[in-house]
């Protein structure tokens, strides 16, 4: 299914024949949130309405590894949006810059 990602001042929404998302701000986590909601997407039979290629493209990557990663961390936070959003990564630009300190 061809996906397309729209974009206008500093806005985004996802299409896909004839049927959109309304406009979100483009923000990484928007688009991250984007990503792992339509994978949960599956049509009448079961089967997952897009590929990981198709939906690395809200990601501005061709790489499927740039949305199946997501979608991975997605599970791993529980299957929990907020929990997915707002999970800290081991390494920050705090603790980098403390390392660089020292």
């Amino acid at each position: 299914m061809a996906l397309f990602v729209e974009e206008k001042n500093n806005r985004f929404r996802v299409k896909w024949q004839g049927n959109s998302t309304d406009w979100l701000p483009d923000t990484p986590s928007n688009r991250k949130a984007m990503l792992v909601f339509l994978r949960l997407l599956r049509d009448e039979k079961g089967k997952r309405v897009f590929t990981f290629q198709e939906l690395s493209l809200i990601v501005d990557s061709e790489k499927r590894q740039a949305s199946s990663g997501h979608v991975e961390r997605f599970r791993e936070s529980g299957c929990d949006f907020l929990t997915f959003l707002t999970r800290k990564r081991k390494v920050d630009s705090e603790v980098v810059e403390a390392v660089t300190q020292v």
